[in-house]
């Protein structure tokens, strides 16, 4: 008689594998802040012929306070290291930053942030809605081309943060 059943799947089927000592336990990862990221570089810097994945390992293992990170996330910010120390040297409060903000006109930003400290020593309260208002207002005076003018409210998180 013919054997008539279908085979299965190929290989051991998963409930027949014996459990495993090696699976991975998935660490609690944070994304890390840009102080975070300037004592990567420092230690780089005093230990130059690292790999970066002896970098990551490095990092990982610091007991209380690990910085989890992979090798492609350090391959690019290492890219942007430049980009960072400026950010943090421009503006201390970029230490606790998590991603660059990206300014699009840094004079309508001053001018913003002179308005919002003037509005602040009078006492005047100032929200949302007023801060676009204004910024549209000075957009307008600065004759910001208009595909470059900020048209969604996603710009004020990073406004406040600032």
């Amino acid at each position: 008689m013919p054997y008539t059943q279908k085979p299965g799947p190929k290989g051991p089927h998963p409930q027949n594998q014996p459990a495993s000592a090696s699976k991975r336990v998935k660490q609690p990862s944070k994304q890390l802040t840009n102080h975070d990221w300037l004592t990567v570089f420092a230690w780089i810097d005093v230990n130059p012929n690292q790999s970066q994945q002896d970098i990551v390992d490095h990092f990982a293992n610091q007991g209380d306070s690990p910085l989890r990170f992979n090798q492609a996330t350090l391959s690019r910010k290492l890219k942007k290291r430049g980009d960072i120390e400026q950010t943090v040297k421009a503006n201390p409060a970029a230490l606790s930053a998590r991603r660059q903000r990206v300014v699009v006109s840094p004079e309508v930003e001053q001018a913003l942030v002179l308005w919002v400290q003037d509005m602040l020593a009078n006492g005047r309260v100032v929200n949302g809605p007023l801060l676009t208002m204004k910024r549209k207002v000075l957009e307008e005076k600065f004759n910001v081309p208009p595909e470059k003018r900020l048209t969604d409210k996603g710009w004020l998180q990073g406004f406040y943060r600032a």
